[in-house]
């Protein structure tokens, strides 16, 4: 069994056991859409219509990101336009997820989505993945009854009562260890509500960038796959640099179809000159370069908040 049909049915077992709680559906959308990205990066490693050199860069989560690797599963895996873009609506919600948001989306919307990565992957229809029995249930189902008593006797009943042995005393433990456990609990979750409580609202509208690339400065980078509620509550990154190998659009408004200004190659620093904006799957971000100004999306740039 490979990875993306492991990842497929923990998924599906996840899901047959969600109900409709909101953190194991979570769960459940971060195998379902981790098998699609495995499967997708198999087969079109694998597609001998692509260049080596691009099959190598499609097995490789640091060379090819999900919006290319959705461009060519289009191109070369007959991937319809709709379901092109479920995937890549549902590849926020998961990063959401992944970043300690919670899913907010329902059970059916997810089965829907588990239903078309089993058409994906090929995964047969009438395989049902295996489901756990929850610790409940187990704990309630009755012990199978021995086939005669004195069997069971020898299996179940030590040899010492057997033979009418006296019991050895329980041995009394000191409630000491549960104490300092419960207290050590308590502390971690008091620790973890006031640094949450301490978060400003201000950081749900800031922007993210994506996976860091080196540069010479001693800057931090803040991964673009981040949801805008994930950035710290600092001031704003002041630059930023091009990480699209195909280079990047700078629009002349915050979303796909407006008009392109240029395109600036890979590796092009930008100045950042104004708030973010969430529009269409992405996160806009106001940048300046050579007196030219216009809009970028911030999955395509790293940013310096040095």
């Amino acid at each position: 069994m490979d990875g993306a049909t492991e990842k497929l049915e923990l998924g599906l077992q996840r899901l047959a056991k969600a109900g409709d709680d909101a953190d194991m559906l979570g769960l459940a959308l971060q195998s379902i859409h981790g098998a699609l990205e495995d499967h997708f990066r198999a087969r079109l490693s694998a597609d001998t219509h692509m260049p080596v050199e691009q099959r190598a860069a499609m097995a490789d989560p640091k060379q090819t990101q999900w919006r290319d690797l959705l461009d060519a599963m289009q191109l070369f895996g007959d991937l319809s336009a709709p379901n092109r873009e479920l995937i890549w609506r549902t590849n926020a919600l998961r990063t959401k997820v992944a970043h300690g948001g919670r899913y907010t989306g329902n059970r059916a919307d997810l089965e829907r989505y588990a239903a078309l990565a089993r058409s994906l992957c090929s995964y047969p229809d009438d395989a049902q993945p295996a489901v756990l029995p929850s610790p409940r249930a187990r704990a309630e189902k009755p012990a199978a009854k021995p086939t005669s008593t004195r069997s069971a006797a020898a299996t179940d009943i030590p040899r010492a009562i057997r033979a009418g042995a006296p019991a050895a005393a329980p041995r009394r433990r000191s409630p000491w260890p549960g104490g300092v456990l419960a207290l050590a609990l308590l502390l971690m979750l008091a620790a973890f509500v006031a640094l949450r409580s301490a978060r400003s609202p201000r950081a749900e509208s800031a922007a993210a960038p994506t996976a860091p690339i080196a540069t010479a400065a001693p800057a931090t980078a803040i991964p673009a796959a981040v949801l805008v509620a994930d950035l710290p509550p600092t001031r704003l990154p002041r630059t930023a640099t091009v990480t699209a190998q195909a280079g990047l659009n700078l629009r002349g408004d915050h979303n796909e179809s407006a008009t392109s200004v240029t395109l600036l190659p890979i590796g092009t620093r930008v100045t950042i000159i104004g708030e973010p904006v969430q529009e269409g799957g992405y996160i806009w971000w106001n940048v300046e370069r050579d007196g030219q100004r216009g809009w970028c999306a911030g999955e395509f740039l790293t940013f310096d908040t040095t």
